[in-house]
């Protein structure tokens, strides 16, 4: 073996090294703080629907939407893929918090209020589960792979295609309904 294969081969290592520490270090705690920043944001929000009057703090909807925000900030850095498969294939598929948040938001009788919560769930959820996404290799390669199929397979299916387009189409005017609040606000 000449010394040029044997440097090449030792700076395959050294490089492969350093990116596997890179990935399991540095990037999972980047991951896993970008994630809870943005719950801490979503988190926020619903703090200040109670300070505006839009929920009453003492309410128990409150404080269990409160409290599951709470559990994803500090759960955080263990959600990870591996750990969500054991738990899809060895744990009821009953979650063991007292009260689904479906079930909770749905006493919630203010229909807007209701709405804008679902909505700082879902992203809190799509938070999470791009926090598993870019936190697992394995993920990532799979995500990778099938990507393009997923856009071909949804741009072949009219139906989808509407009901994103409406999505849109609400979103936008939910915000041109905001409009006017934000505009003399101090956000």
């Amino acid at each position: 073996m000449t010394a040029e294969i044997f440097f090449n081969r030792m700076s395959i290592v050294v490089s492969l090294t350093g990116l596997i520490w890179f990935f399991y270090g540095p990037w999972q705690r980047l991951m896993v703080d970008i994630a809870r920043h943005s719950l801490f944001e979503i988190r926020d929000a619903l703090f200040l629907m109670g300070a505006d009057g839009q929920l009453d703090f003492g309410s128990t909807e409150y404080r269990e939407v409160r409290e599951n925000f709470n559990r994803s900030i500090r759960f955080a850095h263990v959600v990870t893929f591996r750990r969500l498969l054991a738990s899809m294939i060895f744990l009821s598929s009953r979650p063991a918090t007292p009260m689904r948040i479906s079930e909770i938001l749905h006493r919630i009788p203010n229909e807007p209020v209701r709405h804008s919560i679902e909505r700082k769930w879902r992203r809190s959820t799509g938070v999470l589960a791009l926090t598993i996404l870019l936190r697992s290799p394995s993920m990532m390669l799979l995500f990778a792979i099938t990507f393009p199929f997923m856009i071909i397979a949804f741009i072949l299916d009219p139906h989808r295609v509407a009901a994103v387009d409406h999505s849109i189409k609400r979103s936008i005017e939910h915000d041109m309904e905001l409009q006017p609040c934000l505009v003399g606000s101090s956000i």
